[in-house]
């Protein structure tokens, strides 16, 4: 699917995130089991593999790679299920408040049981909708660009859907452009040092160019 399609569906009927309101997204550093950062290493290098070559995706994907792991770390599975049209767009659910019926958000549900979101896809009595796999890698690098979604609202418990996990895109977007001013800062203090050794050091200026032995002089 392209990152801005989506399928609308309308419930009122809000679920219960464990405190969605108040749920901070983890920080960039952030300790991963080894097993579980390799295994979404895998997932991103697929993803910039499958990217189309010709645009900025993999370098996107690779610069926010960080932010992508540290997120799906807190997660419990690796792969998600997504309710999803034959067409392949996402299904959208619409929810009204509880006690302000006037205030709405627009959510993706993703489910970490194959069952659970089967038996939400039959609830919903559309025989065009389907249930389709996804790396959690992928599923939170599409959400950063899908604008018509105010949350995704993660369900890991084979037990059912009573309590999820609710991420914001627009805090996500936000986490992932803070990442990225600081590798741009980064850079671009990288490059101060090396111009400032450069001038300290005209054969700095001309890396192809060997250092002269001790007790000689250039003269190029």
């Amino acid at each position: 699917m392209q990152p801005d399609q989506t399928s609308n569906h309308t419930s009122n009927q809000m679920p219960n995130p464990e405190n969605p309101d108040n749920q901070q997204l983890p920080a960039i550093e952030t300790l991963i089991d080894p097993q579980v950062a390799q295994q979404l290493d895998d997932q991103i290098a697929e993803l910039i593999n499958d990217a189309p070559q010709d645009g900025g995706m993999p370098q996107a994907v690779s610069m926010l790679s960080s932010v992508l792991k540290a997120i799906a770390a807190k997660l419990e599975h690796l792969h998600y299920f997504i309710i999803q049209t034959q067409a392949g767009d996402w299904l959208l659910t619409t929810l009204s408040h509880r006690d302000l019926p006037e205030v709405s958000k627009r959510v993706i549900y993703a489910y970490g049981d194959r069952t659970v979101a089967n038996v939400e896809r039959l609830k919903l009595d559309d025989p065009k909708l389907i249930c389709v796999e996804i790396g959690v890698i992928d599923l939170l690098f599409r959400l950063i660009g899908l604008q018509a979604v105010d949350s995704l609202i993660v369900f890991d418990s084979v037990a059912g859907t009573t309590n999820g996990t609710e991420i914001v895109r627009a805090e996500l977007q936000q986490m992932c452009e803070k990442h990225l001013k600081r590798l741009q800062y980064g850079r671009s203090k990288l490059a101060e040092v090396q111009r400032q050794r450069a001038a300290a050091d005209p054969l700095l200026a001309r890396p192809n160019q060997p250092r002269p032995p001790k007790g000689f002089s250039s003269i190029a």
